[in-house]
């Protein structure tokens, strides 16, 4: 299954559309014989650089904050964000 999947959750009454949201992460996890394939995992380069159009979907406090403890990990590191994303999403 092929679903917009990123770190950064879409802000409250965003148009989710096809991004998985966590009904749907809670059935994959069930169901193991079915695979997400995470679409736009970097979110078009949002994690790198401040695209407007793209960040007004994610804007919200949870994604502030999940943005201040990448860049602590970004720091430790020595790494970019995109870097510790994917790992991150791989591991899921």
């Amino acid at each position: 299954m092929q679903q917009r999947h990123s770190y950064l959750r879409p802000a409250p009454g965003a148009e989710q559309g096809s991004t998985a949201g966590e009904e749907l992460l809670h059935w994959l996890r069930a169901h193991d014989d079915v695979s997400l394939v995470a679409y736009s995992p970097i979110l078009q380069g949002l994690y790198e650089t401040d695209i407007p159009d793209v960040w007004s979907f994610y804007a919200s406090s949870d994604a502030e904050n999940r943005l201040a403890a990448l860049a602590k990990v970004v720091a430790d590191l020595g790494v970019t964000r995109s870097q510790v994303v994917l790992p991150w999403l791989v591991s899921k």
